[in-house]
């Protein structure tokens, strides 16, 4: 279910600031980021932290030290009591999830995937979207930013400091709805991020 909102929000906030683009451009099919580019957010700059994501990231631990802690001493006492039954708690004791059904409820009550929560990352992605467009828009305008040779920044500029700052909320946003965190996944998101740069500079 995490994987099915993220595309959806990841996508929403990247297409919605050309939107926002066209309340300024009379909605006339001009583009705000550059073709090449188009085709390389989702598969170079987005692609591999949710994919990573998808298969690695786990909200309860399979093992747990601090729970699991009680949960075998506990068993240890009823196996005196009640034997062999009770010996299929404690050979359990590697598979938290398995012998905590209680978690799996989430699924059964549609709390990780509901109209609900689908309308509320689209509406986070629109937020994002906006806030990313509208910050640059403020910076390249009102603030004013020059070239070195002291022409103003230009339209393909700008949708490209659009487009990278799309690129670092969105992979940013991943990283903190993420419950685990290890090296290798920091680094593929790191890595999305630094390859925006490399493509800016290539181009």
């Amino acid at each position: 279910s995490g994987l099915i909102l993220y595309n959806f929000y990841k996508n929403i906030a990247y297409g919605a600031c050309p939107f926002f683009f066209g309340f300024y451009s009379a909605f006339s099919g001009q583009m705000l980021y550059e073709k090449l580019i188009y085709l390389l957010y989702n598969i170079t700059m987005t692609s591999l932290p949710i994919v990573w994501y998808a298969l690695f990231d786990e909200q309860h631990r399979r093992q747990d030290p601090a729970i699991l802690q009680p949960a075998r001493s506990k068993s240890r006492r009823l196996e005196n009591e009640e034997g062999e039954e009770q010996q299929l708690v404690r050979s359990d004791k590697d598979n938290y999830l398995m012998t905590n059904p209680m978690f799996y409820k989430i699924g059964m009550r549609d709390e990780c995937f509901s109209m609900e929560l689908y309308t509320a990352w689209m509406a986070y992605a629109v937020w994002h979207a906006a806030v990313v467009y509208y910050a640059v828009y403020y910076a390249l305008t009102d603030v004013g930013v020059a070239m070195p040779d002291g022409k103003e920044v230009g339209m393909w500029l700008a949708g490209t400091t659009v487009y990278g700052a799309c690129v670092s909320v969105v992979n940013l946003t991943l990283m903190m709805r993420s419950h685990v965190y290890h090296c290798l996944g920091v680094l593929l998101v790191a890595a999305s991020i630094a390859s925006f740069f490399i493509v800016f500079f290539i181009l």
